[in-house]
């Protein structure tokens, strides 16, 4: 192939001779055809991703009779970009999309081929912060509250779950928790689990906990009797 080029003409002539004179010549041509390319692989790196991740399209692809350049074409979230690399922090994509690769080539003769690869956006999973149980210390009347920053990567915004025990058995699921005697004694350890949940299900849970104090005794009235002694 190195020899010949698309669209050119080869043309044998062929003279028959018995040594003395020359016959007469027939000639045959023949006109190269056209090689069509092919797109053979396409690969995605790096396999895992989420959509903050910068992404590499690669392909190789062949032609019989010429050098190819490879052009690539991205889809994601229904919009479409153009070139190699892919940042998915500059797109709209969220967990769950489909990311699209189309490698394309087009030979000299205006042959086309393509061939594409795909990779789906994972989800990235929520996170906790700042978790307090307030107030402290607490006693046996207090009305204790749970709080926490909840965080996501992908732009979401978790919701928040609380579950309250008691020595380990469940007496509330709001955010705050209000104590009495009748649920708990000093020294008791209550404790406030805290749940983060996005919207494709990733989770990240965190809790905190306190011991309940004992409230020191208050003198409310006091008689002092006799009110007017007398010297014994």
């Amino acid at each position: 192939s190195s020899e010949t080029s698309y669209n050119e003409e080869w043309r044998v002539v062929v003279t028959p001779s018995d040594g003395m004179t020359n016959g007469v010549s027939t000639e045959a041509a023949v006109t190269i055809q056209n090689s069509e390319p092919r797109v053979d692989e396409v690969t995605i790196t790096p396999t895992t991703i989420t959509n903050d991740t910068l992404l590499e399209c690669s392909a190789t692809a062949t032609d019989e009779d010429q050098s190819l350049n490879i052009s690539y074409q991205w889809t994601v979230a229904g919009l479409t970009f153009n070139g190699a690399n892919l940042d998915l922090s500059t797109t709209t994509a969220m967990p769950e999309d489909v990311v699209v690769c189309t490698a394309s080539v087009t030979d000299d003769a205006g042959a086309e081929a393509e061939l594409s690869a795909s990779a789906v956006v994972s989800n990235t999973e929520p996170t906790l912060s700042n978790l307090t149980l307030t107030p402290q210390p607490a006693w046996t009347y207090s009305e204790l509250t749970c709080a926490a920053d909840a965080d996501d990567a992908d732009g979401e915004t978790p919701e928040l779950s609380y579950s309250w025990t008691i020595e380990g058995g469940v007496v509330g699921s709001e955010n705050t928790l209000q104590l009495a005697p009748s649920i708990i004694a000093v020294g008791d350890t209550v404790a406030c689990e805290v749940t983060a949940e996005d919207d494709f299900g990733g989770q990240a849970s965190a809790s905190v906990s306190l011991v309940v104090e004992n409230t020191n005794p208050t003198l409310g009235s006091f008689v002092l009797t006799p009110e007017e002694p007398t010297p014994s």
